[in-house]
């Protein structure tokens, strides 16, 4: 039983946002239909490709969500994703990336006048 699980249906969506808090890239998908899933790995890179990390710390269930807060402003990553049938792991999705934009610059010339 080599091939378990088969992440063909699995795509991810990308979306990257800017907030007060800190840059974030939310990534959606749309889980394996092989039987006896019980969750997924979400896997980052900073080149296309890979090498790519594992990003979550426990696997993922039965969320097909994931918002990975621990990105930096001005980078590109390169996201892929796998499922889960107890201890066997599937293959890597397909890579999605997602560009973060750089936080915007200050304003300048701030003055008050007291009256």
């Amino acid at each position: 039983m080599k091939n378990l699980l088969v992440l063909a249906f699995l795509t991810l969506m990308v979306c990257s946002q800017v907030f007060a808090q800190g840059p974030k890239v939310t990534l959606a998908w749309t889980q394996s239909t092989s039987t006896g899933v019980t969750g997924n790995n979400v896997y980052r890179g900073t080149v296309s490709g890979g090498p790519y990390t594992l990003i979550t710390t426990t696997p993922l269930a039965p969320s097909t969500t994931y918002t990975d807060t621990t990105v930096l402003s001005s980078t590109t990553y390169y996201y892929v994703v796998t499922a889960l049938a107890g201890t066997v792991e599937s293959a890597y999705s397909s890579q999605v990336s997602a560009a973060v934009p750089a936080h915007p610059n200050s304003p300048t010339g701030v003055s008050a006048l007291a009256q």
